[in-house]
Formats: structure tokens, sequence, C-alpha cells
């Protein structure tokens, strides 16, 4: 992602971003990388029943398998504005990044932003990983290697 992002005169985070948009199945990076199957983000974010239960609970749409798209300014799969117990259930309580908020409600870095800011929910440090991909990293490494340094969440 870094090669292609110095090669198109970009961000690695746009990169990152546009692979999600068009569910092209990216592995993670780092020691093990090359061994672990490619997933698409969005099937791992589905894959979790407390996410699941929180866009259940707050009347988030959940798209078929094959339709989940990057939604354009005119729909998104949550009723818009953000409500703010979906911002804090997905940010404080499940630990989600903006990216992936943007994601599963079908917005864009803007509307969750602002959404956090007008409910005074604390952006967590820049570079700082999520708590959800911590908790998946933690899953996946046996003991030894589960204190090993992750890399951050957009946001």
């Amino acid at each position: 992602m870094g090669q292609i992002a110095t090669e198109l005169g970009t961000s690695k985070q746009s990169v990152q971003r546009a692979l999600h948009d068009a569910q092209v199945p990216v592995r993670r990076s780092g020691p093990g990388s090359s061994e672990s199957p490619a997933r698409v983000l969005i099937d791992k974010l589905y894959a979790d029943a407390d996410i699941v239960g929180v866009l259940r609970r707050l009347g988030v749409a959940r798209p078929d398998q094959d339709g989940w798209h990057r939604s354009s300014a005119w729909e998104s799969y949550a009723p818009l504005p953000l409500a703010g117990d979906l911002l804090r259930a997905l940010y404080v309580d499940v630990g989600l990044a903006n990216l992936h908020i943007e994601m599963l409600c079908g917005v864009g870095t803007g509307t969750v932003r602002s959404g956090l800011a007008a409910y005074n929910i604390a952006l967590r440090l820049r570079g700082q990983a999520c708590p959800w991909n911590q908790r998946r990293h933690e899953q996946r490494q046996p003991r030894a290697t589960a204190g090993r340094a992750l890399r951050p969440c957009l946001s």
C-alpha cells in the first residue's frame, strides 16, 4: 500500500480506504502476514456479534453480503444524522475506528467526525490502535507475541 501511495502521490490511508471500498481482500501487515488469508474488512466487521447487535438495535441497515458498496452522498445505511447512541456504542463501547463506522453506516469521514464532536465523544489519540483491532490481534496471537505493538487505526 505504501508503494502504491508513493506512485500515486497520495497517502497510504487513502489507498487503504479505496481498497476496502472496492472490497479488495487485504492481508494484515507485519510478521506472519504472508501466511494469513486475505479478507475483506467489511466481512470481518459483519462477523462480529457485538457490532451486528449494535447495528440491529439502532436501526442500521445491513446490505446483502454481495450488496455492500460505499454509499453515495444521497444514501446511507444508518439514519441521518448519526445518533449519539450509535456513535457511542460503535466508537466507545465496541472500540471501532472512524473508517469502520464510515463503512458500516455508509457515510463519510466528516459525518462521523462531526457526529463524534456533536455528542462530545473524545477521539482517541492519533496513532493509537483502536480497541477492536487490539482485541482481534490478541485473539490471533500466541501469548508470547501478544504484547507486540499494533499498527494504528485510521482515527
